[in-house]
């Protein structure tokens, strides 16, 4: 019994990066958000999810554009996006390589 528990935990796990991909979600920037916290919350309500057939069928007819009004963690992916689509912004603003605007600045870099 204990392999079928595993093996059920695994799928919500695996439908989370699913929707994260769907979604477009910064999972690196997920997972600094505070500390990696925010990762271990939302993990944790995907694990106890009682909409886990709606997901699965949300996922598998591709879902609209917009998020999925019934997932718990759509809050914390929109701010992951958000973050991801302000740092693109902010390199289109700056063609310089990073190591140039960190000079710029006076933090050093290459010479």
């Amino acid at each position: 019994m204990r392999w079928v528990i595993g093996r059920t935990e695994e799928r919500r796990a695996t439908r989370m990066h699913q929707m994260m991909e769907r979604l477009h979600v910064d999972v690196l920037a997920l997972i600094r958000l505070r500390n990696g916290d925010a990762y271990a919350e939302a993990r944790s309500r995907c694990l106890r999810c009682d909409d886990s057939s709606i997901c699965l069928l949300w996922l598998d007819k591709g879902g609209p554009n917009a998020g999925p009004d019934f997932c718990p963690n759509l809050e914390f992916f929109s701010v992951c996006k958000i973050e991801a689509l302000r740092s693109i912004a902010a390199r289109r603003e700056s063609p310089r390589p990073c190591w140039r605007r960190a000079k710029a600045r006076g933090r050093g870099g290459r010479s």
